[in-house]
């Protein structure tokens, strides 16, 4: 009977241990359990879309895209998708597990090194700086003038510079005719030639464009500026005003820098 009781004995604490040692698993099993259901869709188990090649093409057929589809076909589709199914909710759950588990996977080939795979939408690309675009933009409106080009705009520009020097009465309105010459100069290079009838006359009118026409005006106003700014700076520390009065030398330069404009800028792009 002895032998009996310890053996019996034996046997309970052996199970009690058991029991008790087991416990702490069972514990952390439903912690695991309880966390994968509580997760997000999107961080459910993706072995059958990641380990092979037929659990992840189920995903791609079932929102019927391709593999190779990128982010936005693949929300485009599932958006149409959803759309479709109208009030369906197995079928729009059938979709959300299937837009899930093809992002999903995609991102974890992004986060081992696989390929960038997926594009974040939150996350815009870097721009390279161009340091070229200005000189482009200049380049878009330089032309190298022809000769008859220089020729025009030499002995209208030309002549209003001179003309300043010897007659500094008149030195303001040829500075005001420059101001008004230079941006119709610059406008109508590069302007088609107006259509004649038999006679030589114009029969039709082109209408103006504001853009070049504003433009224009902007440039043919910096250089006129410049060529004041240069006209005063001489003043100021080159010829004393005794040999030059400060009327005469800014209207020559104002049509000189008119001139400059007028020769090489063209908006008719």
């Amino acid at each position: 009977m002895r032998i009996t009781w310890l053996v019996c004995s034996a046997a309970l604490l052996s199970g009690a241990a058991a029991f008790t040692a087991g416990r702490p698993r069972i514990a952390a099993a439903r912690r695991r359990a309880a966390a994968v259901a509580h997760a997000p869709r999107a961080r459910v188990a993706l072995s059958s879309a990641a380990a092979g090649s037929d659990g992840a093409s189920k995903w791609y057929r079932t929102l019927g895209i391709t593999p190779d589809a990128s982010y936005d076909e693949i929300t485009d589709a599932f958006a149409a998708l959803v759309q479709q199914a109208g009030s369906d909710e197995g079928r729009i759950a059938t979709l959300e597990r299937a837009r899930d588990m093809i992002l999903d996977a995609r991102l974890k080939m992004r986060l081992s090194g696989k390929g960038d795979t997926v594009r974040d939408p939150t996350i815009k690309p870097k721009r390279k700086r161009d340091w070229l675009a200005p000189l482009r933009f200049c380049a878009k409106y330089l032309e190298m003038p022809t000769r008859e080009h220089v020729a025009k705009v030499t002995t209208l520009f030309g002549g209003c510079a001179i003309t300043s020097l010897l007659a500094p009465s008149v030195g303001g309105q040829l500075s005001f005719l420059c101001l008004l010459l230079g941006p119709s100069t610059i406008y109508a290079r590069g302007q088609p030639e107006p259509v004649r009838d038999d006679s030589g006359q114009i029969g039709e009118i082109l209408p103006t464009k504001p853009i070049p026409w504003v433009l224009a005006f902007v440039l043919n106003s910096i250089f006129a500026g410049l060529g004041y700014v240069i006209g005063m700076l001489y003043l100021s520390f080159i010829i004393p005003p005794s040999v030059i009065p400060l009327n005469m030398l800014c209207n020559a330069m104002v049509a000189v820098g008119t001139w400059c404009a007028t020769l090489v800028f063209k908006t008719q792009v």
